[in-house]
């Protein structure tokens, strides 16, 4: 079945849905796929620098990349961060060179240090081995990610000029000689108070999409239990015209009935003629 992304579908909905997703998680993943992917082109790839890993991150602000030489001689940082944070993180990443790994998978974790909550995602290197040389990861704070980054990213992707999917709403229209999208949603948190929005229309009977209709366990921003709403301010002209659809359906259904039965009716009519007539003959 083809995504149909020219109507306000839930189709559509996902798929902007998932644009938002994309930017708010490729800054802290896409270090660690190119990292990964670097490790795996070559075996010989048995040491790495933090200019290196630096080199992948999508975003001058965030994330923190690090390296840490496996004999305890040196950590590196392209950020500043606490030692407290760092002392932190080199617990957990002991702690994880214990743990079985045969596939290379990233080690994820979080953890709290000096009252906020911290992302940590790591690799070994080389990537396969039981006596890595290296660990290099990145981690950020989770409380600065929601609070600066996330409007911050998702402000670059509404205000894109060129967006492939859909035209976003503008918050505000006082300027009219501006144009105006039909794309607009929101960030709810796992109290359903809002967390973040942009556009203006948020009536129900323009939802298209919720991450909280399809998922269980949704995960928006970093944190359970949100959910993302999208709408469409076209969507009430949609269900309008389907309904307008129905309705002539309907129509054309009924007068089919109605012809049939017409059309019935006059054979029965015709058929007691003949009969009378008949009578009348033999009478």
């Amino acid at each position: 079945m083809r995504m149909d992304l020219d109507t306000p579908s839930p189709a559509l909905g996902e798929a902007v849905a998932n644009s938002i997703h994309q930017v708010l998680t490729d800054p802290y993943t896409i270090p660690l796929e190119k990292l990964a992917n670097y490790l795996t082109e070559d075996i010989q790839h048995d040491m790495i620098t933090i200019d290196q890993l630096n080199r992948w991150t999508l975003d001058d602000y965030f994330p923190i990349c690090f390296i840490w030489d496996c004999d305890g001689s040196r950590i590196q940082v392209d950020k500043g961060a606490s030692p407290w944070i760092l002392n932190r993180i080199l617990t957990i990443v002991r702690e994880g060179l214990l743990v079985e790994n045969p596939d290379g998978l990233p080690f994820i974790n979080s953890f709290h240090v000096e009252g906020e909550e911290y992302w940590l995602g790591f690799l070994k290197v080389p990537l396969l081995t039981d006596e890595p040389n290296q660990v290099a990861g990145v981690f950020f704070s989770i409380d600065r990610y929601l609070a600066e980054h996330v409007p911050r990213l998702i402000d670059n992707l509404v205000k894109r000029r060129y967006f492939p999917l859909v035209d976003f709403q503008r918050d505000d229209q006082y300027d009219f000689s501006m144009s105006d999208g039909d794309i607009s949603f929101r960030i709810l948190d796992e109290m359903g108070e809002l967390f973040l929005q942009r556009g203006r229309t948020f009536d129900e009977d323009k939802l298209i999409y919720a991450s909280s209709q399809w998922y269980d366990e949704r995960i928006v921003c970093l944190k359970r239990g949100w959910d993302l709403q999208v709408f469409s301010v076209n969507a009430g002209l949609m269900k309008t015209g389907e309904a307008k659809r129905g309705v002539g359906i309907l129509m054309y259904i009924s007068a089919l009935v109605l012809g049939s039965l017409f059309y019935w009716i006059g054979i029965g009519k015709s058929r007691r003629k003949v009969v009378n007539t008949r009578k009348m003959k033999e009478i």
